[in-house]
C-alpha cells in the first residue's frame, strides 16, 4: 500500500450508509416506475369498463326502443281489430 501524505488528495469511497441511500433511491425509482405502469394499466381498465358501459346502455335503449315500437304496433293492430268488430 502506497504512503500516503497529506499533499496528497483524498479518495473518498462511499460509505455502507451512501450505498443504502443510492440503492434505496434505485428502489423508489423502481417502485414509482412500477406505480406509474400499474396506474396506467388501471386507467386502461377504467376506460375499457367505461366503454362496455355505454355499449351495454345504447345496447338496452335500442332494445327497449324496439319493445316500445312493437307494443305500439301490437296497440294499433287491437284497435284496428275492435273497430272493425263493431
Amino acid at each position: 500500500m502506497p504512503d500516503l501524505t497529506a499533499s496528497d488528495p483524498l479518495v473518498l469511497l462511499p460509505s455502507s450508509s451512501q450505498r443504502r441511500m443510492v440503492g434505496a433511491r434505485e428502489e423508489m425509482m423502481s417502485s414509482t416506475k412500477q406505480q406509474q405502469e400499474w396506474a396506467e394499466a388501471k386507467a386502461r381498465r377504467s376506460l375499457e369498463a367505461a366503454q362496455r358501459d355505454e355499449v351495454f346502455k345504447a345496447t338496452q335503449r335500442a332494445e327497449a326502443e324496439q319493445i316500445e315500437a312493437k307494443t305500439m304496433q301490437l296497440r294499433a293492430l287491437r284497435r284496428a281489430k275492435e273497430g272493425g268488430k263493431s
